[in-house]
């Protein structure tokens, strides 16, 4: 009878372990799926995911010593990359209050002049048109391979983050992209940070800053692949061509919600 109930204990024990790992997945895949980790964390996260299958089989063979013992390694794996993705997230996330002011004043100003401002959210992969302070449209982009953060240096891969204009427009033919409007990256802000990472040392003397950040076509291929610029699909790029003009506001930020509504 003792044997029994402890047969069953750990029967028990091991579903409700393996039900919370699966949990911890589905947040994984849900907050981090195209979110930029380490090489590290995901080659753990990866394995974490297949001790936890493993684990599983084990499980319904009724191998429950088996099954344990993967369970606590995949245990171990995941738990501890959740934690380290989540702190790198919340650390990016500290910025969040900057990126809120910028949102706030485009829009403000959208309703103010009554004119179209175009706001880019990179964890979401969001381009929102507004005019008059409404969103219009909304879609879906495409962005530097290493987008978290801003842009610090030529050849980063990253998006920049800030408030800018577009300075110039590139129809077919004048574009190795179906079409394309070029941003005023970098402008005074960025250069100033620019030069105060040269004045601490957090830069090399030698580095250069970044140009030639553009909204363009050719995108749609379901991974961030640009040196730093923003793909929309052909289509979608000709709608937001044919209302852009110079001077047109485009505000680049992290995310236009909080963490806590990511993390919900």
């Amino acid at each position: 009878k003792i044997s029994r109930n402890s047969a069953l204990d750990l029967n028990i024990f091991l579903r409700q372990k393996i039900e919370k790992l699966k949990s911890t997945v589905d947040q994984i895949d849900k907050i981090f799926d195209s979110y930029p980790l380490s090489p590290e964390v995901w080659s753990r996260i990866s394995k974490g995911k297949m001790l936890l299958k493993e684990s599983e089989v084990a499980y319904k063979k009724g191998q429950f010593t088996q099954a344990k013992v993967k369970i606590a390694d995949s245990e171990m794996l995941l738990t501890d990359s959740y934690e380290k993705a989540t702190a790198n997230l919340k650390t990016y996330f500290n910025s969040y209050p900057v990126w809120k002011n910028w949102i706030d004043r485009t829009i403000r100003e959208s309703r103010q002049n009554q004119s179209y401002s175009i706001i880019i959210d990179k964890y979401s992969r969001k381009c929102q048109v507004y005019y008059a302070g409404i969103k219009k449209y909304e879609y879906t982009v495409e962005l530097g391979k290493n987008w978290v953060g801003d842009k610090r240096v030529k050849g980063d891969k990253a998006t920049p983050e800030g408030m800018y204009k577009i300075i110039k427009k590139f129809g077919n033919n004048k574009t190795k992209y179906h079409k394309a409007l070029l941003i005023d990256y970098p402008n005074e802000t960025d250069r100033e940070e620019f030069r105060l990472e040269i004045a601490k040392g957090t830069l090399p003397r030698t580095a250069k800053i970044g140009s030639l950040i553009e909204i363009h076509g050719d995108g749609g291929r379901g991974v961030d692949w640009t040196e730093g610029c923003v793909a929309l699909t052909d289509s979608e790029i000709d709608v937001i061509f044919k209302i852009a003009k110079e001077g047109t506001p485009v505000t680049i930020v992290g995310s236009m919600v909080t963490l806590d509504k990511i993390l919900d």
